[in-house]
């Protein structure tokens, strides 16, 4: 049975390659490097670990973990990460929002595809073709936990899920989680 570390920080420096957040707690030239990850994972026998990126909310910010995840495939696990504030693609349709993340890395057989994820969420289904920015603030919420799941991961981070959502949109989208 594989041993599976339940989750480990990793973050870059600053740079134009992998940018993220600075204060004083994570000043630029601060990392805690994949491969000092690696070194201690086989130390301690561990085969595999889901990764936690630190340092930014925006998607650009997780670059350093996305690098990770396919330089290193076997050993980390994936994440779907839905951060709070929703942060879906403003200037693409609800249809592109959910592709464009869309893999199955796990090879796993019950995958997470449009079709199901529509099934889901309904209210997505007739808003197919509006820009992600048009969309309530429940609908973007939706979007963005479809476009997580999208990505197949075993873990899904939901960062404040539903806060600032009507009570009848919270009950919906804890419906459809449940």
């Amino acid at each position: 049975m594989p041993r599976i570390d339940a989750h480990v920080h990793v973050f870059a420096r600053a740079c134009s390659e992998f940018p993220r957040e600075v204060s004083q707690q994570l000043p630029a030239d601060r990392e805690e490097s994949v491969e000092k990850l690696l070194a201690q994972m086989e130390r301690s026998r561990v085969d595999q670990a889901v990764l936690v990126q630190i340092g930014g909310k925006n998607l650009e910010h997780h670059a350093y973990l996305r690098h990770c995840l396919k330089a290193h495939a076997g050993r980390f696990l994936g994440i779907g990460l839905v951060p709070e504030g929703r942060q879906v693609f403003p200037n693409l349709t609800v249809h592109e929002n959910l592709v464009a993340t869309a893999a199955n890395r796990t090879g796993r057989a019950a995958t997470w595809e449009l079709d199901r994820v529509l099934e889901m969420f309904p209210a997505l289904k007739d808003r197919l073709s509006s820009m992600g920015n048009l969309l309530s603030g429940g609908e973007q919420q939706m979007l963005a936990i479809g476009r997580a799941l999208m990505t197949n991961p075993k873990l899904l981070v939901l960062d404040e899920a539903t806060e600032g959502l009507a009570p009848l949109v919270r009950r919906d989208i804890w419906t459809c989680l449940s």
